[in-house]
């Protein structure tokens, strides 16, 4: 198509149009008529030429590939997450227990001085009965803590240990022994991993956190807490 005898394709009039914009971005005056003159015949080529319907092909096949990648991307995140974070329940009740027979997996506790101590190691020393409870914080707790001194002969006689372990902030785990009287090993499950691990935990409450609180706990409270559990391993 010619615009005062010009020929011009369709890149001539993209410019032209270019242009245009320019003029009426900066400048509204009498020229910005002159340079509407040509925009009908422009769009008349592009249309006639078909070159508008392959642009809208192009652009709905390239959102319809963007779409497929996003939804890929979003269902690897989901099963992403769901293998490598497992769902913590909000209530004991609903706790998915390791059952018996299955084997413990390996963790990395601390002891009252902040070392890490690996579980593989504990259990190596002979027969253990591991047990779980919440933290020195919690009176129910202390009466289990304290009545497991009481049969502590009983099951050294047996030839096995008894190992307590909680999701306590290590710094408190000291205070708890005396507390108790305890001569057994009291470790820390950092950020309570290892309960989580074993299916026990549940999430830690708003309200929980509150009364934790004002029991002067050392460090931060954990977001999780163990339902009280004994597990006795013997190999």
């Amino acid at each position: 198509m010619k615009l005062f005898g010009i020929e011009l394709g369709n890149i001539g009039w993209i410019i032209l149009i270019g242009l245009f914009i320019a003029d009426y971005g900066f400048d509204m005056n009498i020229s910005v008529w002159i340079w509407l003159i040509p925009l009908p015949l422009f769009l008349i080529s592009v249309y006639k030429s078909g070159e508008i319907i392959k642009l809208i092909r192009s652009w709905i096949k390239k959102r319809i590939r963007d779409m497929k990648k996003l939804l890929l991307l979003s269902l690897l995140v989901l099963f992403g997450c769901s293998e490598n974070e497992p769902s913590i329940p909000l209530e004991a009740e609903d706790i998915s227990p390791i059952l018996i027979g299955e084997t413990l997996p390996n963790a990395n506790f601390q002891n009252a001085e902040g070392n890490y101590i690996q579980l593989k190691a504990v259990l190596e020393e002979k027969p253990t009965v591991l047990v779980f409870y919440r933290g020195g914080w919690c009176p129910y707790c202390n009466v289990q803590l304290s009545g497991l001194v009481e049969i502590e002969e009983d099951v050294l006689a047996l030839g096995y240990q008894i190992v307590a372990i909680s999701p306590d902030d290590f710094k408190n785990l000291q205070t708890t022994t005396e507390k108790n009287n305890a001569k057994y090993k009291l470790l820390s499950d950092p950020n309570g991993k290892f309960i989580q691990e074993i299916g026990i935990a549940f999430k830690t409450s708003t309200m929980l956190k509150g009364y934790i609180t004002t029991k002067g706990q050392k460090g931060e409270t954990s977001a999780v807490m163990p339902v009280p559990t004994i597990i006795i391993v013997d190999k």
